[in-house]
């Protein structure tokens, strides 16, 4: 007979950007985003620099203090991180949407738009995949979507859809992104 092999692969389903806005009320819009979703199982926040206090903040204040794992950015780390993207790349397990509505909104081209400026590099070792170094090269998008599948590299395996948070802010730049992911299984 037929034999479906049952893949999990990662999803991105949406983007919240924060421009230039004091943390307390970036934390206020992240819940009110993540609030929409009903299945959120993991949110990796960057805790690099003043990252720490907002964690804090968040599990104080947030329903999902429990799901909040902290995530500081050096070398090594961008190394495992862009280990993980390239796995799951070449595996064929991440999904990025790009259907006409999707490549028209604004979030999807600064996501692609940096995603292809990223220059891998080695660094003390470490190979990792970074923002040009030039003038308005942000790394934003990418890096809020690499923490996602951060977040999904312990869960892929699990038989069940999940919702995956993923917080980065750019200390050169008063962005915050929350990346949001689903974990979905498809058939090969």
């Amino acid at each position: 007979g037929n034999i479906a092999h049952v893949t999990y692969g990662v999803k991105v389903i949406n983007w919240l950007e924060l421009f230039n806005l004091p943390y307390p009320t970036q934390r206020v819009l992240m819940k009110e985003f993540l609030d929409r979703y009903s299945n959120i199982k993991k949110i990796v926040v960057d805790s690099t620099g003043v990252g720490d206090a907002i964690i804090e903040e968040m599990v104080n204040e947030w329903d999902y203090a429990d799901l909040i794992e902290p995530f500081i950015f050096s070398w090594m780390s961008k190394s495992t991180l862009a280990t993980i993207f390239y796995d799951l790349l070449y595996k064929h397990r991440i999904i990025i949407p790009a259907n006409n509505e999707t490549r028209l909104s604004q979030s999807w081209q600064k996501f692609y738009t940096q995603l292809i400026s990223l220059e891998k590099r080695e660094v003390n070792g470490n190979i990792v995949l970074a923002k040009p170094d030039r003038a308005n090269s942000f790394d934003d998008y990418p890096d809020s979507f690499f923490l996602a599948l951060y977040a999904a590299r312990g869960l892929i395996d699990r038989n069940e859809e999940i919702e995956l948070g993923a917080w980065e802010q750019d200390s050169d730049n008063p962005t915050a992104n929350m990346g949001l992911t689903k974990l979905r299984s498809y058939v090969n």
